[in-house]
């Protein structure tokens, strides 16, 4: 099935003529699984149709939209090289004023509902800490610095050059800057890295299931997804550097297209 997770046997199978909102189906092979579950549309009908209409019950008009995919980004490497000393490493639980610890609590259950983190059962444990950005805002992280950050060898992928990127794009005539929502948060990474990750919050041990701020390699793995991205799609007219893009062309036309 399209997850790998979800596996099940065929038990049976037959050739069928299908009639379907008026259309007619000739020698289709339907099989049958170890599941209750209504029949699969595969893509031996639709290819046959230039669009699929699926209702979903909302209060809003139709979206119209020529397709819909996602990308198939490969796993992130942050601990493939840890000093041969690693050791599991437990700090102790600090205290927090009752204003940040609210402000933890939430921020926590806004990553579970996201799917950003999970329960941990991992020997590892570090700890939240609360940080006031430039704009006043305060930002939850983790300390990984007394943890996995203090075995973790750095991975030397390199950054682009600032005055590299600036002389491509001075030469654009038209351009558009993209910043990525959440940037690291949309690129996983191997499920046996996941307990370095662990972190302690009232009384209970979460683990990341994508790349964490403050982790010692996410910048150069997260430089190396996304121009791998620009790579294998041969992206033109597009320079990249960690969560920003920026995407240009010549006419308006071109930038457009790329």
């Amino acid at each position: 099935m399209a997850s790998t997770s979800l596996q099940s046997s065929v038990k049976r199978q037959c050739v069928i003529t299908l009639c379907l909102r008026g259309y007619e189906y000739k020698i289709l092979q339907l099989v049958f699984f170890l599941m209750c579950s209504d029949i699969i549309v595969g893509h031996d009908i639709l290819k046959r149709h230039s669009s699929l209409q699926v209702t979903f019950g909302g209060e809003e008009a139709l979206l119209d939209i020529c397709s819909v995919a996602a990308a198939n980004i490969e796993p992130a490497q942050l601990f493939t090289h840890l000093s041969l000393n690693c050791k599991t490493i437990s700090i102790k639980s600090r205290r927090y004023s009752t204003s940040d610890l609210q402000f933890i609590d939430s921020e926590v259950q806004n990553l579970l509902k996201e799917g950003i983190i999970e329960k941990s059962v991992s020997p590892w444990r570090a700890q939240v800490i609360v940080v006031i950005s430039e704009n006043h805002r305060r930002r939850m992280s983790v300390d990984y610095s007394q943890t996995i950050n203090r075995y973790t060898e750095l991975d030397a992928f390199p950054l682009p050059r600032i005055d590299d990127i600036v002389n491509k794009v001075v030469s654009y005539k038209i351009c558009s800057r993209i910043d990525l929502c959440s940037a690291y948060y949309q690129v996983p990474f191997r499920e046996e890295d996941k307990l370095y990750t662990v972190f302690e919050t009232s009384g209970q041990l979460y683990q990341f299931t994508c790349v964490p701020v403050g982790i010692q390699n996410g910048v150069p793995s997260f430089q190396r997804v996304m121009q791998k991205i620009e790579e294998d799609e041969d992206l033109k007219g597009v320079e990249v550097y960690l969560d920003d893009a920026t995407v240009g062309g010549l006419t308006q036309e071109e930038h457009d297209t790329n």
